[in-house]
C-alpha cells in the first residue's frame, strides 16, 4: 500500500543528494492527462508562443506542467522580465526549471532577489548569478538559502567575501555545505592550514572545496606526504591543483616535460616548487620548452629549478621579452639575462629595467620592444595551428539554441571562440565546447536585456569599417578545446 510519508522522506533524500543538481530525478505524477497529442497542448503552445521553445522543448517541458490558463506563468515572466532577465535568459531558466512557471512571483521570488541584493549582491551579478543556477528560485529562503549564506559569510568573515565566492561558483548557493564543504574545511584546520589562507584560496577557488569528504581527506594527505608545509600557502595551490586536474591529464604533462629531459624526480621537485607546472595545457608547456631552450638557449633543466615561468603567457611574455632580450646581447647593452629578470616581473618594472635605463636609446628600444610584442601575437597561427572541426562542433550547438537573429548569434561565437583560443594560448586554460556554449548563450542573453532598455541617441559618429560590397567574408578558426 502506498504510504505518503515514506515517499516524501524517499524523494526528498533523493532531491537532496547532490551539492548541483540530483543524482536521481524522481519524478512521480498522480495527475491523468488525456492521450490527445501532446503537441497541440495548452502548455506546450504557450511555452512555444511566449518562450520561442522549439516543439521538442515545449514537450518535454509539458511533462512537467499542467496549466490551462496564462494568468499564473504570465506573472512570474513579467516578473522575470520587469527584473532585468532578458527573453533568453528566462528560456533557459524556465527549460531548468520549468515548475518555477508555478510560483506566487512577488510572494516567493521577489523576497529572495531582495534578500541577495541586501546582501551586496548587484543586479546584473544576481542575474548572472541565477541564469547559472535557477535552482536557487526554488529552494526555501528560510530554511534553505539564508542559512547557507550565512555559514559561507561565517566562514569567510564577511558578506563581501561570501558574494565574491559565489559570483566565481553560483551552485555554492544551493549546495548542502554542511555534507560537502564544511567538513573539508574542518579537515584543514586540523591539518594546520592558516585560517587566512584557507579563505582566500576559497574565494579563489571555491569550486575546489566543494567535494565528497573522503576524496579532499585524500587528496590533502597526498599533499602533505609529497613534503609541503600546511602554514604556507603552497600546500593550498597544491590541494587546488590535485583537485582541479585529474591523474591522467598530470601524468600527460609528466610525459612532455620527459621529453625535454626531465626525470620523473626533477618533475616532481619543479611541482613542489611551484604546483602550477601541471595546470598549463601541453601544448603550451610544449611551447614554452621549445622557445626557451633552442630559441633563447636556456639549458632544460634550468626552467625545472625555477617553474615560475610556465605560468606566463608565450605570446604576451615569454616571446617578446625573450626577442628583446636578444637584441639587446646583440646590440652590447646587456650581458647576460636570467629567467627571473626577463619573465617575473612586472611590465612596468621590465621596460624601466630594460629599456628607460637607456635614456639616449630609449624610444628606440621602446619601439623595437612593440614590434617584437607584435611580431609574437602574429605569429599565433604558426604556433598553434588550426582545430577547425571543434569550432564547427561548437557553432552546431549554439545555433541549435536559437532559431533566429542567427547573424548576431555568429558574431558572437566567433568572438568567444577566439577569446576561448587566446585564453588556451596565453594562460594555459582549455574549455570544452560546452562551456563555449555556455559562455555564447548567457551573453546572448546580456544582450537581449539591453535591447529592451531605451538608448541614447548618439550622433556625430565617425564611420570607421563598412562590409565587403559583395557581402561575403572568410573565416579562419585557429581552436583547442580540451576533451570531456
Amino acid at each position: 500500500m502506498f504510504n505518503p510519508s515514506v515517499f516524501s522522506r524517499l524523494s526528498h533524500d533523493v532531491m537532496n543528494n547532490s551539492c548541483s543538481r540530483p543524482l536521481i530525478s524522481l519524478t512521480v505524477r498522480f495527475i491523468s492527462k488525456s492521450s490527445s497529442d501532446p503537441s497541440q497542448s495548452f502548455v506546450v503552445a504557450y511555452l512555444k508562443d511566449k518562450l520561442g521553445f522549439s516543439p521538442e522543448s515545449a514537450m518535454a517541458a509539458d511533462k512537467y506542467l499542467l496549466f490551462k490558463t496564462p494568468e499564473k506563468p504570465d506573472s512570474v515572466l513579467e516578473f522575470l522580465q520587469k527584473h532585468g532577465f532578458s527573453k533568453t535568459q528566462i528560456e533557459k531558466i524556465i527549460k531548468v526549471r520549468p515548475g518555477l512557471l508555478y510560483s506566487n512571483a512577488e510572494k516567493t521570488l521577489l523576497p529572495k532577489l531582495q534578500f541577495f541584493q541586501s546582501r551586496g549582491v548587484s543586479s546584473p551579478e544576481l542575474i548572472k548569478i541565477l541564469f547559472y543556477n535557477p535552482k536557487v528560485l526554488t529552494r526555501s529562503l528560510e530554511k534553505k538559502i539564508i542559512p547557507c549564506f550565512n555559514q559561507l559569510s561565517n566562514l569567510l568573515q564577511s558578506d563581501y567575501n561570501a558574494v565574491k565566492a559565489i559570483k566565481r561558483y553560483p551552485f555554492l548557493t544551493s549546495c548542502p555545505l554542511d555534507v560537502y564543504m564544511l567538513p573539508n574545511i574542518s579537515f584543514l584546520r586540523d591539518n594546520g592550514v592558516p585560517e587566512s589562507n584557507i579563505i582566500s584560496m576559497f574565494i579563489c577557488h571555491p569550486r575546489s572545496f566543494v567535494v565528497n569528504p573522503d576524496t579532499f581527506k585524500e587528496i590533502v594527505k597526498e599533499v602533505k606526504e609529497m613534503g609541503f608545509d600546511p602554514l604556507l600557502p603552497k600546500f593550498l595551490f597544491a590541494v587546488v591543483v590535485f583537485r582541479k586536474i585529474s591523474k591522467p591529464a598530470i601524468e600527460r604533462k609528466f610525459e612532455v616535460y620527459k621529453k625535454w629531459g626531465w626525470s620523473e624526480k626533477e618533475i616532481w621537485e619543479a611541482f613542489r616548487l611551484y604546483p602550477g607546472v601541471v595546470e598549463s595545457s601541453e601544448e603550451k608547456i610544449a611551447g614554452i620548452m621549445d622557445f626557451l631552450v633552442n630559441e633563447m638557449g636556456f639549458e632544460s633543466l634550468l626552467l625545472a629549478n625555477q617553474p615560475f615561468v610556465l605560468a606566463r603567457s608565450l605570446e604576451k611574455r615569454i616571446v617578446p621579452r625573450g626577442l628583446f632580450a636578444q637584441d639587446l646581447l646583440s646590440k652590447g647593452l646587456i650581458k647576460s639575462f636570467g629567467l627571473s629578470a626577463l619573465f617575473n616581473t612586472s611590465e612596468k618594472v621590465f621596460v624601466e629595467r630594460f629599456v628607460n635605463r637607456y635614456e639616449d636609446k630609449a624610444a628606440e628600444l621602446l619601439s623595437l620592444y612593440k614590434e617584437k610584442m607584435n611580431l609574437a601575437v602574429g605569429d599565433d597561427c604558426i604556433l598553434f595551428g588550426e582545430a577547425v572541426r571543434e569550432s564547427a562542433l561548437v557553432m552546431k550547438h549554439i545555433l541549435q539554441e536559437y532559431e533566429d537573429s542567427l547573424g548576431q548569434v555568429i558574431v558572437c561565437a566567433m568572438w568567444f571562440l577566439w577569446a576561448s583560443g587566446n585564453r588556451l594560448i596565453h594562460d594555459g586554460i582549455a574549455q570544452t565546447s560546452i562551456e563555449v556554449v555556455d559562455k555564447v548563450v548567457a551573453y546572448i542573453g546580456e544582450l537581449d536585456a539591453l535591447k529592451n532598455r531605451s538608448s541614447a541617441n548618439i550622433t556625430g559618429a565617425e564611420e570607421r569599417w563598412s562590409p565587403p560590397e559583395h557581402g561575403s567574408f572568410n573565416i579562419n578558426l585557429m581552436h583547442h578545446f580540451k576533451s570531456t
